[in-house]
């Protein structure tokens, strides 16, 4: 004698229901990847941090934009330290004047 499924039958009610209920208290993708900025700027507080992080443990789109904030974040920070390592770019007057007119002749080529 069988009857028909109901919601509670279903293997993934249970995460549906969980995930309706994080969809309802956090905020949209929008507002995620506007947060996740302001996050970076000044500390937020504790309740936004939480909704945000719970996004981020649903949304694998919003988790991954907020860690290539903080790649960025980390590249930009290495770069003045990359700079002085590797010095001012050494291109002589003459080698800069040989380029420029290429580029000139390239262009004259093309139009």
């Amino acid at each position: 004698m069988s009857s028909a499924p109901t919601d509670h039958d279903s293997p993934n009610w249970l995460k549906a229901r969980i995930a309706g209920v994080v969809w309802r208290i956090t905020p949209n993708c929008l507002d995620v990847t506007r947060l996740a900025s302001e996050e970076r700027d000044h500390p937020l507080p504790l309740s936004t941090r939480t909704r945000l992080g719970l996004h981020r443990l649903f949304c694998q789109y919003c988790a991954r934009y907020t860690e290539q904030l903080a790649l960025l974040r980390e590249a930009s920070q290495r770069l003045p330290v990359q700079q002085e390592r590797f010095g001012e770019p050494a291109l002589s007057s003459d080698a800069k004047a040989r380029l420029k007119r290429a580029l000139q002749e390239q262009a004259l080529r093309e139009s």
